[in-house]
């Protein structure tokens, strides 16, 4: 695997499931509240599952907030890491993974092409 060979971690995809682990959780209790209340036509229980869905808005607004604010920034040390660990006499995760990312998005380096000369003894002039 990828970040096993880099020993990389990206802390905002490991607080973001364990972010959509409570969301979902949450959801199915919640909804809960409204099937109850729609059912017996209690005011409590709809009012309770309105509330409820409400934080549960405002929550998941937050969180989308707080992910965009940490922006892609976040995720540029791990691939610099890799980047430099690259050796196209190699064919471990690393290469596979640099080559399709560069054939799929028809691009090379993180921010530009001079970051292989950068961060790559290799292809260090």
């Amino acid at each position: 695997d990828l970040l096993d060979e880099t020993n990389a971690s990206v802390p905002i995809y490991n607080s973001a499931v364990i972010l959509i682990l409570i969301v979902s959780i949450s959801s199915i209790f919640i909804s809960f509240f409204g099937c109850c209340g729609a059912y017996k036509e209690s005011k409590c229980m709809l009012g309770t599952y309105f509330v409820l869905i409400l934080a549960l808005l405002v929550l998941i607004t937050v969180g989308a907030i707080i992910g965009m604010a940490q922006g892609v920034g976040k995720l540029t040390s791990p691939f610099l890491d890799t980047l430099s660990k690259y050796d196209p006499s190699r064919s471990t995760a690393i290469e596979t993974t640099w080559d399709q990312i560069q054939t799929d998005m028809e691009c090379c380096g993180v921010n530009w092409p001079k970051d292989w000369m950068d961060y790559n003894t290799l292809y260090q002039g």
